[in-house]
């Protein structure tokens, strides 16, 4: 098949894609575009909020460390020596 042939052929079946789209369409399209604008816009919301979540939980991690170290720098090295026997792992 020669190049004309294909695009013809493509430009056939591009067109019977359309109309059938056209011809099956569940909603008009304006309603169809304002449901998907509002399900971007849900996607959009749960992932900002997940951000804002994990945001949070690393805020409060990193000031119960900070803590910790605080109070163990306040400690003889001794004391430190025998707590972070406690917490590791190897």
């Amino acid at each position: 098949m020669n190049d004309v042939g294909r695009v013809i052929t493509f430009l056939a079946g591009l067109g019977a894609g359309i109309a059938i789209g056209i011809l099956f369409a569940p909603d008009k399209g304006e309603y169809t575009r304002e449901k998907s604008a509002n399900s971007m816009k849900n996607l959009a919301q749960g992932f900002r909020k997940q951000a804002v979540d994990q945001i949070e939980h690393f805020n409060h991690m990193k000031s119960e460390l900070t803590e910790a170290i605080k109070s163990k720098l306040k400690k003889e090295p001794w004391e430190i020596e025998g707590q972070t026997d406690e917490h590791a792992w190897i």
